[in-house]
């Protein structure tokens, strides 16, 4: 299958915040083997300061843009029915979330036999296990010093950055599921990410396990009843994260 490296831009400027109807995407970008895909969009909300300070994308700017849907046909026809991989940085959580609330608002079935979407966090999590930051940026700037990183954080731009780099340090992606889970690394994320959540149910040493023995509701009650000041947003993304909930339940959290 074809390589296709993706980028969004939203109108929110929180991780947390991905499950709000009003986030929505603003650009989208993709390159590939001869190919090279970039538009605005339309988000019908305004784009919030703090969004605008990151990728400099204004409400001006997208005014005459199209909305999702036609941005997402423009998308499509550009790709010309092949199949390949659309590889984002933190594209599961992330991307994949984004892309499919969009669709779901516009009645857009995502055609999941023509996507194979993967997620370069873990990869290079996993490749890189000592670096100070795994943020795309700081991974250019650090392992791939002489690659000239212009317009950072506009959607072209970055998934340009991203592909030079799974490049330059010569990472087979299509391997990458076996390769970390033979290395261990999903143990090693959540331990850093959810010990606050593992270390209580200490019948578990992952969050795949974790959500084989432990219902849902069962796990949002006792995060809600015993995380100080956690907010439904970090709850709900928890959930997400550890349940790898599809579209449809995703869909009954969204705010």
């Amino acid at each position: 299958m074809d390589h296709v490296y993706l980028d969004l831009e939203t109108n929110g400027y929180s991780g947390l915040d991905i499950l709000s109807k009003y986030n929505r995407i603003i650009q989208i970008g993709a390159t590939g083997t001869g190919f090279e895909f970039e538009t605005l969009v339309n988000p019908g909300v305004p784009i919030t300061r703090q969004s605008t300070n990151i990728h400099k994308i204004t409400d001006e700017d997208v005014l005459s843009a199209p909305t999702f849907d036609i941005a997402w046909n423009m998308f499509m026809h550009a790709l010309q029915g092949r199949k390949c991989y659309l590889i984002a940085h933190g594209g599961k959580f992330f991307d994949r979330i984004m892309i499919l609330k969009e669709l779901r608002r516009f009645g857009i079935r995502f055609n999941a036999e023509q996507f194979t979407i993967v997620d370069t966090d873990p990869i290079f999590r996993h490749y890189l296990p000592n670096a100070h930051s795994h943020n795309l940026g700081n991974m250019v700037r650090v392992f791939n010093p002489e690659y000239s990183f212009m317009n950072e954080h506009t959607a072209l731009a970055d998934c340009k950055a991203l592909r030079a780099l799974i490049q330059h340090l010569n990472i087979n992606i299509e391997t990458f599921d076996s390769s970390v889970i033979i290395h261990g690394f999903k143990k090693i994320y959540e331990l850093n990410h959810y010990k606050w959540l593992l270390k209580e149910f200490t019948c578990v040493e992952t969050t795949d396990e974790l959500a084989n023995k432990v219902p849902s509701f069962v796990l949002y009650r006792w995060i809600k009843d015993n995380v100080v000041g956690i907010s439904e947003e970090r709850i709900h993304m928890a959930l997400i994260r550890i349940y790898d909930f599809d579209i449809d339940i995703i869909s009954n959290y969204i705010f």
